[in-house]
């Protein structure tokens, strides 16, 4: 019994820690090939925001800009809400998953001047991706997408926080 252990011991001190390094890198190429999967995604939904928002810009009232925004949001699987924003940051349409349509006329001529996502799309003029928070439209946990227009407006769309980029934030 003394032989096998004094055999075993060596080995199992020499593989122990080869083990761990071979777990260790498992779990690190396994963790950035979830990243890159998350980052698709994500970046596919900013895509989706950013033709949404060339459509929109070519709409020519606010029930045009609404039912294009309620198509792009479908069932409301990626996609909770969608607000079209002036300059101003007052809300001059919405697109609602089809849950929360009820509750469209809430959302129009909200002021989201102040919102920080909208301020920090406004000032970078680019694509911001916010921190989770409660929606005050649906009371669930979302994620917030600010995609500048080019006339000066903003697309401001809730997204289910599963869908949560990491990265950039507000």
């Amino acid at each position: 019994v003394t032989g096998v252990q004094t055999c075993a011991l060596p080995i199992l001190w020499i593989r122990i820690p080869q083990l761990e390094q071979e777990s260790k890198e498992a779990i690190a190429r396994e963790t950035h090939d979830l990243t890159a999967r998350v980052e698709i995604l994500l970046g596919a939904l900013e895509s989706q925001i950013v033709l949404v928002g060339h459509a929109v810009q070519m709409s020519g009232s606010a029930a045009q800009s609404s039912a294009i925004l309620d198509r792009a949001i479908g069932d409301g699987h990626a996609f909770r809400a969608i607000y079209l924003v002036s300059r101003a940051g007052t809300v001059r349409a919405a697109g609602l998953a089809p849950d929360l349509r009820s509750r469209r006329e809430e959302s129009f001529g909200g002021d989201l001047s102040a919102n920080p996502l909208f301020v920090a799309s406004r000032g970078q003029h680019e694509i911001v991706w916010s921190d989770k928070y409660l929606s005050g439209l649906s009371g669930a946990v979302t994620v917030g997408l600010a995609v500048p227009l080019d006339d000066g407006g903003i697309l401001v769309a809730e997204v289910r926080s599963e869908e949560r980029r990491v990265g950039k934030e507000c």
